[in-house]
């Protein structure tokens, strides 16, 4: 507060409790909070800049300043279109020289890094490619407008309100110049409204595609794989053991999900996935669905960097979780029979309960077969007799499960977005580099 007229407010507890003290900083009770934070004008929420991270080279002892506000052009850092909003950038200085994933949701509970919290963020319709190229536009001088974000409008490129009730919005920008510009119609541009370009590198993952689910099976509670049969796409099953996922689409909903492919059936695509009963979400309507059916879908895409040098993998998996895991364990199983050498895998599987464990006898079969791989399991609520690991993946386990910090030990984690600030916490506590612990998703 120094150099503002304001001053902390002193005072003495007057018992041993639990009070709520006013965050919104209004009340009319200091320091108590009397709920004047519901009285408050209703304000332009943070924009999501981008559902993952931005992975940005840091210089130890250099300051950076985040945008907070997400509507920056210069993510992930400031460019100062806060101004006017009640958003400040977050100022930080980096401890170390090395590549960290900056959080470009701005739900993030670890700002100014990404904790995986984009992955709760509630399920979208995906902006539409309207056009894959420009729109040529006469703008004029001084002029305001505003361009399309969500790629819906039949007003392309201006906003004629069809984004109503997503989370985009459009853009308003004034004209510079009176001329004819060329605005983005592919919705990808970096330098919105205008067309950048990005269209050309609209990859063949972002072309959508109908495949047949071949079969489906229960493997936990409230938890089903699909075996989906790819007859003439060869290349995407060439899945490199790094996480690489593809996007499902259904009723206008997307979100990404990690497949794997067993051995026994090289043809075909295996995705787990969770029926959230809680919400009528596309993980619910996908698990409904039956062999017969159709998956729209587009991919792979993603990873996380894999290394030949590696002698150890710390797989750590919360929940569904697991599905990168098994991308990675098969595409080293295939490594090995085809008589290279691989590294030592620790797979950790934090659930629930024993119901929640999934794919329990495939795990066991592949850790009696392969002398590579050991399986840990961790549930929070054990039964009578259990004989595994209780309670939460925390620095404990993490010391006793992952072999000690080395240049070539990794640790590699999936779950939801605690889950995975909490692994990541008790690796780099346990002394893992943070460039040797890599979160899927982030």
């Amino acid at each position: 507060h120094a150099g503002t007229e304001f001053s902390p407010l002193e005072f003495t507890a007057t018992e041993t409790s639990t009070r709520g003290l006013c965050g919104c900083k209004q009340t009319k009770n200091p320091p108590y909070c009397d709920g004047s934070h519901n009285a408050l004008p209703e304000q332009a929420a943070a924009v999501v800049a981008k559902r993952g991270s931005y992975k940005t080279d840091l210089e130890d002892g250099k300051r950076y300043w985040w945008c907070r506000c997400g509507r920056s052009k210069n993510q992930p850092f400031c460019d100062g279109s806060h101004a006017g909003t009640e958003f400040s950038p977050l100022e930080f200085t980096a401890t170390e020289t090395s590549t960290r994933g900056l959080c470009g949701c701005k739900q993030t509970k670890n700002p100014p890094y990404c904790d995986g919290s984009h992955n709760a963020l509630p399920e979208q319709a995906a902006a539409v490619v309207a056009k894959r190229g420009s729109y040529k536009t006469d703008l004029e001088d001084g002029k305001r407008y505003w361009w399309c974000r969500c790629g819906r409008s039949k007003n392309q490129p201006f906003c004629d309100g069809s984004h109503a009730g997503t989370e985009f919005s459009p853009l308003e920008f004034t004209a510079t110049e009176t001329a004819t510009k060329g605005l983005c119609g592919c919705k990808q541009t970096k330098n919105p409204p205008y067309c950048d370009g990005s269209h050309n590198t609209l990859a063949q993952a972002e072309v959508w595609k109908h495949f047949v689910i071949s079969g489906k099976q229960e493997v936990a509670k409230g938890v089903v794989k699909f075996s989906v049969a790819v007859p003439g796409s060869p290349e995407l099953l060439q899945l490199q053991g790094q996480g690489s996922h593809f996007y499902l689409r259904a009723e206008g909903m997307t979100r990404p999900y990690t497949p794997y492919v067993e051995p026994g059936s090289p043809s075909m695509l295996q995705f787990v996935i969770k029926g959230y009963t809680q919400r009528n979400g596309l993980s619910r309507l996908l698990t409904s669905l039956t062999p017969g059916q159709q998956l729209e879908m587009t991919g792979p895409v993603g990873g996380v960097p894999y290394s030949d040098t590696t002698s150890h993998l710390a797989l750590v998996a919360g929940g569904t979780g697991l599905t990168p895991m098994l991308q990675v364990l098969y595409h080293l199983i295939q490594q090995q029979e085809q008589g290279a050498a691989v590294p030592s895998v620790t797979l950790v599987c934090a659930n629930r309960t024993e119901d929640d464990i999934i794919l329990r006898s495939e795990l066991e079969a592949l850790a009696r077969d392969h002398t590579f791989l050991k399986v840990v399991h961790v549930l929070e609520k054990p039964p009578l007799g259990w004989t595994g690991k209780a309670g939460y993946v925390n620095d404990d386990i993490i010391a006793a499960e992952v072999p000690p910090p080395s240049d070539s030990t990794r640790v590699y984690c999936c779950g939801p977005p605690g889950f995975m600030g909490a692994v990541r916490n008790s690796s780099t506590a346990a002394g893992h580099k943070q460039g040797n612990v890599f979160l899927f998703g982030e």
